[in-house]
């Protein structure tokens, strides 16, 4: 190869070089004032945050991650805040859009509101563990609680007495189901509450143990509290009386029980002088009704044909 032809080639590759760099290190320009489609969510009885979705083209979006909300649904998606316009995620959204929702309480239907236990397992000691119905915050208010037990799976749910917060101890002995019956209020367009609707949690069935046995203790007190009144009220009390020094009669009587007519001593010749409270006849007695205790009291004979001493 000549040096002149040499040269040549030579400024034929630069050139190409040139012309190459050129075309890999150039850059397509970005419209920054291209139009984009932007898709909002808000759930409005609740402030969570949820990020917007950003379009560059018509499209199909993804219904949103959003955090859950404990023992209630999500009512949603809607193009309107009143809820009555649903929004599809098969529809291809081409312009911006603000979609709408709201958590509202579980249909028992479609599935239960679910207890926690604040320990883990199925037997405890008494006092140990606490039933708990998680809600969500702002669907607590007007809400009013009732915990039922059950002693087999067959058996009847009873009330529990005093039971009716969120949260519940079980302490009795012995293994039971637990639930909780819940009412919920219902509205009317003016927001006044004019109704309550009944849900049922699911159950758990836990055992207790340790618990003192405070029940049978009580129902047996209060079995022998009351064979005492009666007895105390049944009970016949001794009126005991003593005519001169010596023995007339025993008497029973119930407490309360007239006593004005008893039997009084007949003797020739005497005249009966009436009862008093000691045996040296100071003072009288007044019989009307029987005291709530034994009563002794004296009697004196008068011989007629002699002299009362004064």
């Amino acid at each position: 190869m000549t040096k002149s032809r040499f040269s040549i080639f030579k400024l034929g590759l630069v050139t190409s070089f040139i012309l190459l760099g050129g075309v890999v290190s150039s850059k397509t320009p970005i419209d920054v004032n291209a139009a984009t489609i932007t898709i909002t969510f808000d759930i409005l009885n609740d402030d969570q945050v949820i990020e917007d979705v950003v379009l560059a083209t018509p499209g199909l979006i993804e219904e949103p991650a959003i955090t859950m909300r404990d023992n209630v649904r999500l009512i949603g998606w809607f193009i309107n805040r009143g809820l009555d316009e649903p929004f599809s995620f098969d529809t291809i959204v081409s312009y911006d859009i603000d979609l709408f929702a709201k958590w509202d309480y579980l249909d028992d239907t479609a599935g239960k509101a679910i207890l926690t236990q604040s320990l883990e397992g199925t037997s405890f000691k008494s006092g140990d563990v606490t039933l708990s119905f998680l809600l969500y915050a702002n669907l607590q208010d007007e809400v009013t609680y009732q915990w039922q037990m059950k002693l087999t799976s067959d058996g009847e749910w009873r009330d529990i007495n005093g039971a009716t917060s969120s949260t519940y101890r079980p302490l009795r002995n012995g293994e039971r189901g637990y639930r909780l019956v819940y009412r919920t209020p219902v509205y009317d367009a003016q927001n006044n509450l004019i109704d309550h609707t009944r849900h049922e949690t699911s159950s758990v069935w836990i055992t207790i143990y340790g618990a003192f046995p405070w029940l049978p203790i009580i129902v047996s007190g209060a079995f022998v509290f009351m064979f005492a009144i009666v007895y105390f009220l049944s009970y016949k009390w001794t009126l005991l009386l003593i005519v001169d020094g010596k023995f007339f009669r025993a008497l029973r009587f119930r407490a309360g029980e007239d006593i004005s007519a008893i039997e009084t001593p007949i003797v020739a010749e005497h005249r009966f002088d009436g009862w008093y409270e000691d045996a040296t006849f100071t003072t009288r007695k007044d019989l009307t009704r029987m005291p709530r205790h034994a009563l002794k009291i004296y009697g004196r004979l008068i011989n007629e044909k002699e002299t009362i001493p004064s």
